[in-house]
């Protein structure tokens, strides 16, 4: 039996081994050619053969590529060239790799892009007027040119929330860039307290369920003389400051309150206390809704860039203060200009937002658009126009947080016999991978490595042997 251990061994190492160190060899070689590119081999997620960390070098601004650069945080999770390309646009940062829903359900290899001015993907002098929706869409665009020759197959953008926008933003402006984008939960607001989204608050879920809301800001309001130490002890434990003082970090949290409550999964309104009990109890409820990490300092600062372009160009949503006014103290006039970079002044350019929606109603081909019927950001979401191939889906009593994964059987169905159409291949659904064809050619070397060998072994055998 011996035989069979060294020639199995000896057919590894001479067979299989060599094929897929030069495949290995062959892709970091490529990966390492894209002009301005850093590249470090990382563990791979799961799912994944391959994981890579790129740095490329993007120009600041590309209307002068001889300027000013920054150095732009990407992931690559490679499965097999000839499998399709997920171009994940993130709309903040990302701390590590992981796969998309989407990716899955394709079984496709990805590229996680750290937005501009996020994170490590920040420009060492902050020059804010080059934080801008099409910069942003020309850097994905460069992506792209490098790494389609690479994967040659269909290619598909995706992200949520503000990657959503992203992805949307960089259809519009390149859209023979990737064959279809699947947007979710991405609202297109057309100001910076877009109307749109007060609408929709004043109209969603039922009107017993608004007043209760309205009811439980009055009620922190009114106790505010115990709601205040509880959110200073809260700051201290975490070991975060309020600069901004935390009267005016209580005030803004219960302005937040309702947007926050429909926008977050798992928000029901048998749970909001409706009247006024355990202190304690009340600040567990308030934090449970509205995250107060986002007025410390360090929140600030991590969503400064975001807070930059919603005043300049993506919008944002006001608060409605009318059922509040006889007990604001600390911000009678709330304005999210408090949370833009010192010194930035954004002026907010509507034309843009104007353009984007416009483009989408009426010209935004391949796209699907997954919505929460509860988000309180499908307020501003898009209707797709009758002349155009999109999809919009709507998951019932859905929030922020819906997927694919959410809707019915009969929903996911015509989500994948859309991706089959416009993607021209076999959609399998989601949890049904394959692992890729690279693997696949490994297997098969390694069974025909074990029937030589078994035969080498049969012929080694003498008559009558066992």
């Amino acid at each position: 039996m011996r035989y069979y251990s060294y020639l199995i061994s000896l057919l590894w190492l001479v067979l299989v081994l060599p094929l897929a160190a030069g495949n290995e060899d062959e892709l970091l070689q490529q990966l390492q050619a894209i002009p301005g590119a850093e590249v470090e081999e990382i563990p791979p997620i799961p799912g994944y053969h391959r994981t890579f960390r790129i740095f490329l070098t993007q120009p600041l601004d590309h209307d002068n590529p001889a300027g000013k650069t920054f150095r732009q945080k990407i992931y690559l999770c490679h499965l097999n060239n000839d499998r399709p390309m997920v171009l994940g646009t993130e709309g903040y940062q990302v701390y590590h790799p992981t796969q998309y829903e989407i990716s899955a359900i394709l079984n496709a290899n990805q590229l996680i892009v750290e937005h501009r001015f996020f994170n490590d993907s920040r420009p060492d002098s902050l020059d804010w007027q080059y934080l801008t929706i099409q910069q942003a869409a020309a850097d994905h665009h460069r992506i792209v040119a490098f790494f389609k020759p690479l994967y040659p197959g269909k290619w598909i953008n995706t992200g949520a929330s503000k990657g959503g926008q992203t992805a949307l933003f960089h259809r519009r402006y390149y859209p023979q860039d990737v064959d279809v984008t699947v947007a979710y939960v991405a609202p297109i607001p057309m100001s910076f307290t877009d109307p749109q989204l007060d609408a929709f608050l004043a109209s969603v879920g039922d009107a017993a369920c608004r007043d209760k809301i309205a009811h439980f800001q009055r009620l922190l309001l009114q106790h505010r003389e115990e709601m205040l130490p509880l959110l200073q002890r809260w700051a201290e434990t975490k070991e975060q400051a309020f600069s901004i003082g935390v009267p005016v970090a209580f005030e803004y949290a219960v302005l937040e309150y309702p947007f926050s409550f429909w926008q977050s999964a798992g928000s029901d309104c048998p749970s909001i206390p409706e009247i006024w009990g355990d202190p304690e109890a009340m600040f567990a409820h308030f934090g449970a809704v509205v995250p107060f990490s986002l007025y410390t300092d360090s929140g600030i600062a991590r969503f400064r860039p975001f807070f930059y372009q919603a005043a300049s160009e993506l919008g944002y949503y006001g608060y409605r203060t009318e059922h509040l006014q006889d007990l604001l103290q600390a911000v009678p006039n709330p304005d999210n200009h408090i949370f833009t970079p010192p010194n930035s002044m954004p002026v907010y350019r509507p034309e843009v937002m104007q353009d984007i929606r416009n483009w989408l109603v009426h010209q935004g081909n391949n796209i699907i658009y997954i919505y929460g019927e509860l988000d309180s950001w499908s307020g501003a979401g898009i209707v797709p126009g009758p002349e155009t191939n999109a999809l919009r889906m709507v998951n019932p009593g859905g929030h922020h947080a819906t997927r694919i994964a959410d809707f019915s059987p009969e929903d996911q169905a015509k989500i994948f016999q859309t991706l089959e159409a416009w993607l021209d291949m076999k959609v399998t659904g989601l949890g049904k991978q394959t692992g890729g064809g690279y693997l696949k050619l490994n297997l098969l070397f390694l069974i025909g490595a074990i029937l030589i060998t078994y035969y080498l072994f049969l012929r080694k055998r003498k008559p009558g042997q066992q």
